[in-house]
């Protein structure tokens, strides 16, 4: 079996003023330092409501959805619907933030649904009345 292989360039120009970057700091091919990221303009931002969102969401998603079993509750919760919505919208308004994070999280949860699909299939010989079209 073979190791994959990684290139390695070198930062030839200065760094910005501020950084520990030196000119010759080896980064890999994604651009990643040794010893983490390359320094950025952009900070990430959340909405300051986010825990108490967060949980409330949470909570009313596991009391109200026919989640299988704990370690499908327990996906949901890693997955950080909630939490992802409040980084989307650091701006938005205190009262709005919860319906933006129940909105988003419903259409995951219902995109994740699998329905039976022999039952529900549109497929040629489904029966049509004259006149209806078939999506």
């Amino acid at each position: 079996m073979s190791t994959p292989s990684t290139s390695v360039c070198f930062i030839s120009s200065p760094s910005p003023a501020g950084t520990a970057l030196e000119p010759n700091d080896a980064v890999d091919s994604r651009g990643t330092l040794p010893h983490g990221p390359p320094p950025s303009f952009l900070m990430p931002r959340c909405h300051p409501l986010e825990p108490q969102v967060t949980e409330e969401i949470n909570g009313y998603f596991i009391e109200h959805w026919p989640f299988a079993n704990e370690k499908a509750i327990r996906k949901f919760r890693d997955a950080g619907f909630s939490r992802v919505t409040c980084c989307y919208y650091p701006e938005a308004l205190d009262d709005r933030i919860g319906f933006a994070c129940r909105l988003l999280t419903l259409l995951f949860l219902i995109d994740g649904l699998q329905l039976p699909s022999p039952r529900y299939a549109i497929t040629d010989d489904t029966p049509r009345s004259p006149g209806r079209n078939v999506i």
